[in-house]
């Protein structure tokens, strides 16, 4: 039996006690809490308001837990931002140089 949006409920079941499986490494323990507080507390600081709204979307494609097959796709998106975020920083790095010449 299939549920309304074809897919077989069986699996899903599967797809979100996985899901839920991997949602047990919360909080988010990339950087000590210390670490972390003082990054956030740098970026509101000092990055423009551009380099932060970057910074966010690259943080947007790393969430804590990925369904299956969303890998590729975030893997895309996170370089895109990457490049983005990188291109913006050498820019007004440029121009802060620049400026001080």
């Amino acid at each position: 039996m299939r549920d309304h949006d074809g897919t077989d409920p069986e699996t899903g079941k599967e797809a979100v006690k996985e899901y839920w499986e991997g949602a047990a490494d919360l909080p988010d323990t990339r950087l000590p809490a210390k670490d972390r507080a003082l990054l956030v507390a740098r970026a509101e600081a000092f990055a423009t308001p551009e380099i932060r709204r970057r910074f966010n979307a690259l943080s947007a494609c790393y969430p804590l837990v990925i369904a299956r097959g969303q890998a590729p796709t975030l893997k895309i998106k996170a370089g895109l931002a990457v490049e983005a975020l990188r291109t913006q920083v050498r820019a007004e790095i440029s121009v802060s140089e620049e400026t001080n010449r």
